[in-house]
């Protein structure tokens, strides 16, 4: 993956994208539910104007302006819900009424556009997928090969939403101007399979907390030498090579992602019926011990792991691998958020380390584990948490409170030995 190209009418996108497909009405988890759909300015001008005689009438009871000072172009209004079921006002039997009756360019942004994400980098389109749609989710993870990627004709929809526009060569922001060089060793590192895969983020956060440290230190220009020198430490035989140079505490670490878990479920911070299944499993598997002891629960813990995980994740890493090379190019790491490039990557770890804990949970349940489980679990866990107020700040104010905020901290959640 390079920058370096002519690309004023290409886009850069993963190969997976060459095989998505939306499965419409066969779909599990339909994109028409469990979401407010947003409507753009031009499409609800487009709306106004519908000669449609049915849904020109369902465009004026069933779409809401959103309040003038929440009113953006982007955002201008929203379509109702239907209480009895969750899904979109515009649903019928499994599909959208707008798309059938009118065509695609009738769809909002936000429709037309999901579950792909455009970023734009220096005037370069960057198109990926989210993982909340189980079609796409299939598709990016279950890929024994990895990530690649290819350059393809940008998109020209009028209907296309961004999910972030920004320049890479004239700004002030000292992490963006070394955004491609960052980027692309992260992905070196988390596709390099010489290594299991928590030792192969370990390795990214320690990058992330040298780079960290030289942004504090207003030493951003030092961060290219940073990388070259991190990969030539690797190539050299550095202590970073060594699984043993990152400590592990697997009750530490089940502690802290049980009480994440936890207060998701006291809180009730669900909203996706397949997420609410897999937090249900988790806990079913995780109650075969009534044990209130720590260390028990982890002994518990420790035993499922090693009868259904292990030999599952042994066949089956890269579909982690997937999940964090995709989340990684999708969310424009490290300016994910805007928040600093050691709290990115700590989130990230702490995620998959929830995923992993609450898989062992449901392996329990259900005496062993599929490729379509963790497919299920990731892709209702995105969907209900991606858009989520807050629940970052939430994942990270428990880990403030643990003091999980350092490299050997992070460890202690993160890693696990290869088995």
């Amino acid at each position: 993956m390079s920058a370096n190209m002519t690309t004023d009418q290409k886009a850069l996108m993963p190969e997976y994208m060459k095989d998505f497909k939306c499965i419409g009405a066969e779909c599990e988890d339909t994109c028409c539910a469990g979401w407010r759909v947003s409507i753009d300015q031009q499409t609800m001008g487009m709306y106004h104007k519908s000669s449609h005689a049915e849904l020109s009438k369902k465009f004026k009871t069933e779409i809401v302006l959103n309040p003038v000072s929440e009113r953006t172009a982007t955002h201008y209004a929203r379509m109702n819900v239907n209480p009895s079921t969750g899904n979109c006002s515009f649903l019928t039997e499994g599909m959208c009424s707008i798309q059938a009756a009118l065509g695609e360019d009738y769809l909002s942004q936000t429709c037309a556009t999901y579950p792909r994400v455009v970023n734009v980098v220096n005037e370069l389109q960057e198109v990926s997928t989210q993982l909340s749609c189980p079609e796409a989710a299939r598709v990016v993870l279950l890929n024994p090969r990895g990530i690649q990627f290819y350059y393809e004709d940008k998109l020209t929809w009028r209907n296309l939403q961004f999910s972030s526009k920004f320049s890479t060569e004239h700004t002030k922001n000292q992490l963006a101007r070394a955004f491609w060089d960052i980027r692309v060793a992260a992905i070196r590192i988390m596709q390099d399979r010489r290594y299991h895969l928590e030792h192969r983020f370990m390795q990214l956060a320690v990058l992330a907390d040298q780079i960290q440290e030289s942004l504090d230190t207003q030493k951003a220009y030092s961060i290219p030498q940073i990388i070259e020198s991190f990969f030539d430490g690797l190539d050299q035989g550095s202590e970073l090579n060594e699984e043993a140079a990152f400590p592990v505490d697997p009750q530490f670490q089940l502690k802290l992602t049980n009480k994440i878990l936890l207060t998701i479920l006291e809180k009730k911070l669900w909203h996706n019926v397949r997420y609410e299944e897999c937090l249900n499993d988790y806990l079913a598997g995780m109650q075969e011990v009534n044990e209130q002891n720590i260390a028990q629960v982890t002994q518990h813990f420790n035993r499922i792991k090693h009868q259904f995980y292990e030999p599952f994740i042994k066949e089956y890493a890269y579909i982690f691998e997937n999940y964090i090379v995709n989340y990684i190019y999708a969310t424009a790491y490290p300016l994910t958020n805007n928040r600093s490039i050691f709290e990115n990557t700590c989130y990230l770890g702490i995620i998959l380390s929830l995923l992993r804990t609450q898989l062992i949970g449901m392996s329990a349940r259900h005496g062993g584990i599929r490729p379509e489980t963790v497919i299920k679990l990731i892709q209702s866990f995105t969907k209900n948490f991606e858009h989520m107020q807050g629940f970052r700040k939430l994942v990270l104010d428990i880990c403030k409170d643990e003091r999980v905020d350092a490299l050997g901290p992070l460890s202690l959640v993160v890693m696990t030995r290869k088995p």
